[in-house]
């Protein structure tokens, strides 16, 4: 199991010993004994048998971990999140490919976006222009473009006036 050093001193208790003859440290946790340490070179050629048995039995070590890690959120059920859970259970599906989609959901009329064409067609050309003065990022923007489209995060939308398009 591997920890981030910021969890490490919590988990320590006391209790800590060592082998005679060998750099080899036993140390208490809330996990039980840990080891650590090196053997030295010429331990290569000998065998070696360590067995650990915890005091506690293992349900118990396992159900004291996540004590120590159980995170405690209120989950506050509001009206709204009913509405988007309701919203999730009547539209979504899986398209041909087996991905589930689920359609937009908008407090308002999709009427309410206006017509922004126009400012987002401006908007991705000045972003052109801008990573243009930079190959390294312009190639690196393409390729995640490109990605993203094979992965079928996104599709071009034709501007043939059929359909409803954000």
């Amino acid at each position: 199991m591997q920890l981030g050093a910021e969890v490490f001193y919590e988990l320590m208790l006391p209790g800590q010993f060592k082998t005679e003859g060998s750099n080899v440290i036993f140390q208490n946790t809330v996990f039980g004994f840990i080891v650590s340490g090196s053997t030295s070179s010429d331990a290569k050629e000998k065998e070696h048998c360590v067995f650990i048995q915890a005091a506690d039995n293992l349900e118990h070590l396992i159900k004291k971990f996540w004590e120590i890690e159980n995170l405690e959120i209120d989950s506050v059920k509001t009206s709204e999140l009913d509405i988007c859970e309701d919203h999730f259970k009547s539209t979504h599906s899986r398209d041909e490919q087996g991905r589930y989609t689920v359609a937009m959901p908008l407090k308002e009329d999709p009427s309410c976006l206006g017509e922004s064409r126009q400012t987002a067609i401006q908007r991705l050309n000045s972003l052109w222009k801008r990573l243009s003065r930079d190959k390294e990022y312009l190639s690196l923007y393409e390729k995640f473009l490109q990605e993203y489209e094979d992965l079928g995060h996104m599709r071009e939308i034709k501007a043939d006036g059929c359909g409803i398009a954000f």
